[in-house]
C-alpha cells in the first residue's frame, strides 16, 4: 500500500462510526415508510424478521447496517424496469459500502426461470441506503412506486 492510500484510509476510518450512524438512522427511517406501502411485499432486514429474528439482532449486532432486500408487490418486468429507471437518487450498481444510495434488482431481463428455481421473487430488489437526506430517499421511492404502479396513494 502506498501512503497516500494509507493515509487515505486512515482518514475514511476517522469518520466510520459517524458514517454507520448516520445510515443505520437513514436505513431505519427507509424500512418505517417501506413498511407502510402496499405495494411492498417483504423487506429483507434483521429488523423485519419477526420478534424473534429482531430479538437475535438485538443480542448480537452493535447496530444495522444500511443493505436491505425489498419485494414489490405483483411485480412483472415492466413494473421492475419502471420503478429503476423513475429513480433520481439511487445509482444502479452493486458497490455495497460507499456514500451513496444503490439498488440492484434481482431480475435482469432473461433470469425469471433461474430466479424461481432459486427462491427468488421476480420483483426482489437490493438496497444500499447511502448519506444522503433521508427525506430525499424516501421522497424518491415514493414516487417511483407511484411511477411503476401508475397510481397516486
Amino acid at each position: 500500500m502506498s501512503p497516500m492510500n494509507a493515509w487515505l484510509a486512515v482518514r475514511g476510518l476517522r469518520t466510520l462510526p459517524v458514517r454507520l450512524k448516520a445510515q443505520e438512522k437513514s436505513v431505519l427511517d427507509v424500512i418505517d415508510f417501506l413498511r407502510n406501502d402496499p405495494r411492498i411485499e417483504r423487506i429483507f432486514h434483521p429488523t423485519c424478521n419477526g420478534e424473534m429474528q429482531k430479538d437475535l439482532a438485538n443480542r448480537y449486532l452493535k447496530g444495522y447496517g444500511s443493505l436491505l432486500g425489498v419485494v414489490l408487490k405483483d411485480a412483472n418486468p415492466t413494473i421492475i424496469e419502471s420503478f429503476v429507471d423513475a429513480l433520481h437518487h439511487f445509482t444502479l450498481a452493486y458497490s455495497w459500502g460507499g456514500f451513496e444510495s444503490l439498488i440492484l434488482p434481482v431480475f435482469k431481463g432473461n433470469n425469471q426461470d433461474e430466479l424461481e428455481a432459486r427462491g427468488l421473487a421476480l420483483g426482489q430488489l437490493r438496497m444500499y441506503i447511502g448519506l444522503e437526506e433521508t427525506e430525499i430517499l424516501i421522497e424518491d421511492l415514493k414516487q417511483a412506486l407511484d411511477i411503476a404502479y401508475q397510481v397516486k396513494m
